[in-house]
């Protein structure tokens, strides 16, 4: 029964990496590749030779370069040694393990270094983050303390705003009162330039009766005569007991005004 002794190993191109399964190119500088580049048609020289795709080794001789199964079958494990002597045998053996050792330390060598490779890169981003965290954690710090300061200034240009919005209720309820006083005061204007139009139109009307000293139509000036009041006098009679009584005379009414003199 045949076992897949090969998969612990890969083909020795860095840009490949593939496992070896079944066959493989093993070259006498001591590396192996996988079957699927056809890298003995593409690495022939002008001279017809080969050279390993690692270390540009020529490989001009009949078994530098041979084609492997690395996982035979039965019968040809118990063939391929036959008829060889113990050293012959313990020399091919010693040289096919030295081969496995070179092949197992090029991989742990190779991940090795892509450990390393990739610790520098995980290094490298952990800082990238950490710088990145430190960054954030300080922007929010920033944003949270304008955040506070404009939560503040809203605060208090709400407070002012409030303040001036009853500063404008007063302002709009004195200005409604000096405006009805305004109208008022434009209606009594009105009613005293009516009033002084028509003093003026009345002294336009008396002016030629003031410069000729002529009779002044009556209709202008008329004296309301004053009520007719009653005169009461006292009278004592010794036939009353020198009780008091009442005689009451009508005053006599005054003329009407015929000249401006009698005006004036």
């Amino acid at each position: 029964m045949s076992e897949n002794i090969g998969n612990s190993l890969h083909c020795n191109l860095k840009q490949c990496r593939a496992p070896i399964i079944s066959h493989c190119f093993v070259t006498s500088c001591s590396h192996m590749f996988c079957t699927k580049h056809e890298w003995e048609s593409k690495n022939l020289s002008i001279e017809g030779r080969q050279k390993c795709p690692v270390c540009n080794m020529e490989l001009y001789k009949e078994l530098d370069l041979i084609q492997v199964n690395v996982n035979p079958s039965d019968n040809y494990r118990a063939i391929v040694l036959a008829g060889l002597s113990p050293d012959i045998i313990f020399d091919i053996a010693s040289r096919a393990i030295s081969f496995y050792n070179q092949q197992v330390h090029r991989d742990m060598f190779l991940q090795s270094s892509q450990i390393k490779h990739l610790a520098t890169q995980l290094a490298l981003v952990e800082n990238n983050f950490e710088r990145m965290t430190t960054k954030a954690e300080e922007e929010i710090q920033n944003h949270s303390s304008k955040v506070e300061t404009l939560e503040n200034k809203n605060r208090i240009m709400a407070e002012k705003l409030q303040e001036l919005n009853k500063v404008l209720f007063d302002r709009n309820h004195v200005f409604k009162n000096l405006q009805v006083k305004y109208e008022n005061l434009r209606m009594d204007l009105e009613a005293f330039k009516q009033k002084q139009k028509e003093l003026v139109m009345f002294k336009a009307d008396i002016s030629p009766f003031l410069s000729n000293q002529q009779e002044c139509p009556t209709h202008y000036f008329q004296r309301v005569p004053k009520q007719q009041t009653p005169n009461f006098q006292m009278n004592f009679s010794n036939n009353q007991g020198a009780r008091p009584f009442f005689n009451t005379t009508p005053e006599t009414p005054r003329t009407k005004a015929t000249h401006f003199s009698n005006i004036f």
